[in-house]
């Protein structure tokens, strides 16, 4: 547990900065009428493994442009890829010419679209993984915080309640030792909390038997 609150917060990090970008470019979907398109979890899952160099054009297809990249101290290189006509981003994570995660984000104002966004790639995600062994935890923030050990509950809560605050959802792959191999993760966050009213949906997928710094063992 403690691996997965981690991990979240990096999440949550990337949709923050996500949403700051955002509101620094005059900016975001309200007064837009054309969208970059989503990337899917299938998309994420699929950028994994290969390097940007070959995936770069895959992304900027659905409407994105490579805005930055960046060498880390710890060698790894970040991507950012941004739509100049929502609040979409996506960040490749790539060390040694191999990309070792990949994220989503979209930033905006409509809750109801957001929520709605959420459920679809959540959705996605659980059809994926019906067919791989896994582990799988999900919160629900209202008031309280509501855990949940099956997808089905989750997305039933998510129907049933109102006034939520954040949403979160981890599908984790384990080896033979119980070690973490991979993980596709899920957050939304209400505007009601979010940096300067932006909500947004954000979703990664991270490989962990490729080399990279990341430790989390």
């Amino acid at each position: 547990m403690k691996k997965l609150v981690l991990l979240f917060t990096a999440l949550l990090s990337v949709a923050v900065l996500s949403s700051c970008s955002d509101d620094d470019s005059d900016n975001n979907n309200n007064n837009n009428t054309t969208t970059a398109s989503v990337i899917t979890v299938a998309n994420l899952r699929s950028y994994v493994g290969q390097s940007n160099s070959q995936i770069s054009s895959s992304i900027t297809s659905k409407g994105y442009v490579l805005t930055s990249s960046e060498v880390q101290e710890n060698g790894a290189k970040t991507y950012a890829y941004t739509s100049s006509t929502s609040g979409a981003a996506c960040s490749i994570m790539e060390y040694n010419n191999i990309i070792f995660g990949a994220y989503y984000t979209l930033v905006g104002t409509d809750q109801s679209s957001q929520l709605s966004l959420f459920k679809t790639l959540s959705n996605e995600a659980y059809s994926i993984y019906t067919s791989i062994v896994h582990d799988y935890a999900s919160t629900i923030l209202t008031t309280e915080p509501q855990e949940f050990t099956s997808h089905q509950n989750f997305i039933s809560a998510i129907n049933s309640s109102t006034g939520i605050l954040t949403c979160m959802e981890a599908f984790n792959v384990l080896d033979q030792d119980g070690e973490l191999t991979s993980m596709t993760q899920l957050m939304y966050l209400s505007s009601n909390i979010a940096s300067k009213g932006f909500g947004s949906v954000t979703v990664s997928y991270t490989d962990y038997t490729i080399p990279s710094p990341l430790d989390i063992k």
